[in-house]
C-alpha cells in the first residue's frame, strides 16, 4: 500500500540493485548518453533521430534508476565518508596553518569592535585587515 502511495506521489522508490552492478550501469549509461549527446540531437534521418531520442529517453530512465540504487547504498555511503576523510586528512596541515594565518589576523577584542574598526586599526602582526575579512569576521563572531 505504500509502494502504491509513493508511486502515486510521484516518488520512485530505488530497487535493491548491487553496488558494483548499479556503478558499472552509470558508468556505460554515462558513456551512451555522452555518445548520442543529448535528447534534442538533430540527424538527416528523421527516423534515425527519433530512434536516437527514444532510446536517450530510456538512458536517463535507466540513469535515475540505477544512480539512485548506487547512491542509496551502503558500499557508496561508506565510499563517500572515505573519500571525505582522506581530503580532511591529506589537506589537515595546510589547514591548520590557514587557520593559524586568519587567527593572527584577527584582534582579541574582536567582539567590541565595529568592522569600520577592523579596517581601520592595526591587526596584532601590524598590518591592516582587508574591508572583505573585517566584515567576514563580524558576520562569523
Amino acid at each position: 500500500k505504500l509502494e502504491r502511495q509513493l508511486n502515486a506521489a510521484g516518488i520512485k522508490i530505488a530497487e535493491d540493485i548491487p553496488y558494483e552492478e548499479a556503478k558499472a550501469r552509470v558508468i556505460l549509461t554515462a558513456k551512451r548518453m555522452g555518445e548520442i549527446g543529448s535528447s534534442d540531437v538533430v540527424h538527416p534521418d528523421k527516423d534515425e533521430q527519433k530512434r536516437l531520442r527514444d532510446e536517450y529517453f530510456m538512458l536517463e530512465q535507466d540513469m535515475e534508476k540505477y544512480s539512485t540504487a548506487m547512491m542509496t547504498s551502503d558500499e557508496y555511503i561508506q565510499e563517500q565518508k572515505d573519500a571525505e576523510t582522506k581530503w580532511e586528512n591529506d589537506h589537515e596541515a595546510g589547514n591548520i596553518e590557514a587557520l593559524k594565518n586568519i587567527r593572527r589576523h584577527m584582534p582579541i577584542n574582536i567582539k567590541r569592535l565595529s568592522e569600520a574598526e577592523l579596517a581601520n586599526d592595526v591587526t596584532p602582526n601590524g598590518k591592516y585587515l582587508p574591508k572583505k575579512m573585517a566584515k567576514r569576521f563580524k558576520r562569523v563572531n
